[in-house]
């Protein structure tokens, strides 16, 4: 990374004090990058990502969480600018399916020795998707985990959040559109994935989920019930990464692109950000997008 020709994106909002400007002086040191955008309620993060492109940044390093990553990404989709993961949020999520440590010196040394690589985004529903689209049980527990709990409690917000809604999970009739084919099921939970580590685990009913293959994967859950749906979540945890879900009330295909419909109406989550619309429609962008990070392990496929 050349300091030159590469700019910091941070979202003091983020919930780390590592995030602090003068911290992450001190960890860049004499290579601390020439530009510097901090997002204020005056400019937010896709502005300043903007800024730094007009500047003439080639590598914008997004420092703050998955939803400041993804703003980042949006404005650096189908440039030839490289997206830099500076892991401060509180799940870090796309930083850890793209295989970087969630220690920031950690994150930056195995940044510095990377070459970048083009991965997948999606366009979901006219914004730019990084990781997940989802409706149902998961879209519940990430836009119900509130950010006072997530900077106090970190994950274990999220895992409070999730036991509450699976004991109230309720099953809906969804409709889904893709590849020329429609087909209706009963659900409780839809993700539709780009990118996504072990953790997210309602994504994780392929073997793997890889951003470079040009296709999007979308898990359907159908659990009923609290012991089932955890007992579906336990499954998906084990199996992720290493071959397909096996039970009867997961269900999972690639595409390239669908559209979910969901009766009585879903809250919708884009990387973690709501939709208001009625229906959710996501396409795949095949290698949109530069990042720095490892190359994949593909002994045996995937990420």
């Amino acid at each position: 990374m050349n300091p030159e020709r590469t700019a910091i994106v941070i979202n003091p909002a983020a919930g780390r004090r590592d995030g602090d400007l003068g911290v992450l002086r001190e960890r860049f040191g004499d290579a601390m990058p020439r530009l510097v955008y901090e997002s204020s309620p005056e400019r937010d993060v896709d502005a300043c990502a903007r800024a730094a492109l007009a500047e003439g940044a080639e590598t914008i390093l997004a420092a703050g969480g998955d939803g400041t990553v993804s703003l980042v990404a949006s404005a650096l989709v189908g440039t030839s600018a490289t997206l830099g993961v500076l892991p401060l949020g509180t799940s870090n999520s796309i930083a850890e399916a793209l295989g970087l440590p969630g220690d920031l010196d950690a994150a930056l040394a195995v940044m510095r020795e990377c070459a970048p690589r083009r991965i997948d985004t999606a366009r979901a529903n006219g914004r730019t998707m990084v990781l997940t689209a989802s409706l149902g049980v998961y879209a519940d527990t990430i836009g119900s985990t509130d950010r006072e709990s997530k900077n106090r409690w970190g994950l274990l917000a999220y895992i409070a959040t999730a036991v509450e809604k699976l004991l109230s999970i309720e099953p809906f009739e969804v409709e889904i559109e893709a590849e020329g084919q429609r087909f209706r099921c009963e659900a409780a939970a839809v993700t539709v994935a780009n990118l996504a580590p072990r953790r997210c685990v309602f994504a994780q009913g392929p073997r793997c989920v890889d951003p470079e293959d040009g296709l999007l994967d979308v898990t359907i859950v159908s659990a009923r019930g609290f012991a089932e749906a955890l007992a579906v979540g336990v499954h998906l945890f084990r199996t992720a990464g290493r071959e397909p879900a096996s039970r009867d009330d997961v269900a999972f295909f690639s595409t390239r692109a669908l559209k979910v419909s969901a009766a009585p109406p879903q809250r919708m989550i884009v990387d973690g950000e709501d939709v208001e619309d009625a229906a959710l429609t996501v396409e795949c962008l095949p290698a949109s997008l530069a990042v720095l990070a490892p190359a994949p392990a593909r002994e045996g496929g995937g990420l």
